[in-house]
Parts: C-alpha cells; structure tokens; sequence
C-alpha cells in the first residue's frame, strides 16, 4: 500500500477502491455493513438492481482523430466510423463480433446503449419512431408520424412557389 492510499484510508477519511467486493469505499471500520450477514444482504441489493436486460443495439460516435495504425482504420471502415466527420451517430447491434470490433477501437468512439421506452417497434409503429442520437432514447409517438398525402404529394408547397 502506497503512503498515499495509506494516509487518504487513515487520516482524511477518504474512500479508496478496493475491489469489487472489499471494502466497498468506506475508509473505516466504523462505516458500511457491521457482520458478513449485512453485507451479503447489501451485496445482494446492489448487484439486483444494477442487472438490467441488455439492449439490442448501440449508438456510436467517433469522437478521437489522429494518425492510426491501418488494422484500427479496417475495423473502423467495418463500423462505418472510417469517415472524416467526428460526432457522427453510427446504429450498430450488440452482437459478439461487432462487440470485438467496439472493443479494438474503445480508445476512439464513445458508446451509448439504446433504450426503448415505449417499448420495442412493430411494423404499424414505421414512420412514427424517433431515435435520439445523444440519450440513446428511441421514442415512438403518433406525432412524428408524417401524413401520406403530403409525402407523395405531386404539389409543392406554396413556400417552394415563393408565394409566402
């Protein structure tokens, strides 16, 4: 143990990491769970409300440029990540090889899952989703939905005509 982490646990009263399941961050004996009862019971909760069903898919931005070896430009260019703009939402799946490949390039992309809210889409939900790219939110709502009429519509706007 360093003078530091020695004199931060004994004098400052300053929580040290100290594994995953030792010590938990409390500096003294005085603080945390009194038996080993206790602390399974406060292990227990914690790890139960932390487990959460994985989501399906990421968002992914590249946020780091620079000169990079060709392997990491490979895998990038398999992300779709390989372009020149920076903060570009790329939708990947979580599976295990683009897992891996996530994993060779963690030190250049910031990674966010995506949550369904509403729960996950159907086919009559098509046109009325929203993916937020920075939360990760993907929405479904009848108000994004855009009128037929107006999407196929041959007639442009009266703001297109210049008559506005």
């Amino acid at each position: 143990m360093s003078f530091i982490t020695h004199f931060s646990r004994r004098f400052l009263n300053i929580p040290v990491y100290g594994g995953p399941y030792v010590n938990k961050g409390w500096a003294h004996k005085s603080k945390g769970p009194k038996d080993l009862e206790e602390a399974a019971g406060f292990y227990k909760k914690t790890l139960e409300s932390e487990v959460t069903e994985p989501s399906p898919f990421h968002v992914v931005f590249r946020y780091k440029k620079g000169i990079i070896p060709w392997t990491i430009k490979v895998k990038l260019r398999h992300l779709g990540l390989h372009g020149k703009e920076i903060g570009y939402p790329v939708l990947i799946p979580n599976t295990p090889h683009f897992n891996a490949l996530l994993w060779d390039v963690k030190h250049l992309i910031k990674l966010a899952p995506v949550t369904f809210p509403d729960g996950l889409p159907t086919e009559k939900d098509i046109g009325a989703t929203r993916l937020c790219p920075f939360t990760g939110k993907f929405e479904i709502n009848d108000k994004f939905r855009v009128d037929p009429s107006r999407v196929w519509a041959d007639v442009p706007s009266d703001f297109y005509k210049g008559t506005i």
